[in-house]
């Protein structure tokens, strides 16, 4: 009886699961009133749709490095969750390190100097 819940679940499972996919590229545009996103993937452009409850819809922003899980309604891909890879193209990049943007300069602790180098 095991083995043929088993199979029943695979058989009710597989469709669902083939109907899902990811797609990976950089994001060309966001139109926020479309709710549409286009990517440049390895293959080309690809159009893709989002909805209320697409998660990380909000991050893409152009330029941006994106995972999308998607499905196929029809003609249309619709994303489930957006992944942004990287950094966001207008923070500026990092100098090494975790920066502290929330402790005013002036109190954070100040770092101990090294003593100067000595000749041998």
């Amino acid at each position: 009886m095991k083995e043929v819940t088993t199979m029943l679940m695979a058989l009710i499972l597989f469709p669902v699961l083939a109907l899902a996919a990811m797609l990976n590229g950089t994001v060309v545009k966001v139109d926020k009133d479309k709710k549409e996103i286009v990517v440049k993937t390895d293959t080309g452009q690809e159009t893709v749709a989002f909805t209320n409850t697409t998660k990380g819809a909000e991050k893409a922003r152009e330029g941006t490095r994106v995972t999308i899980n998607f499905r196929q309604d029809g003609e249309k891909l619709v994303a489930s969750e957006i992944a942004v890879s990287g950094a966001d193209p207008k923070t500026p990049p990092s100098r090494g390190g975790e920066a502290d943007t929330k402790t005013p300069p002036s109190e954070r602790p100040s770092q101990p100097s090294l003593p100067p180098i000595q000749p041998r």
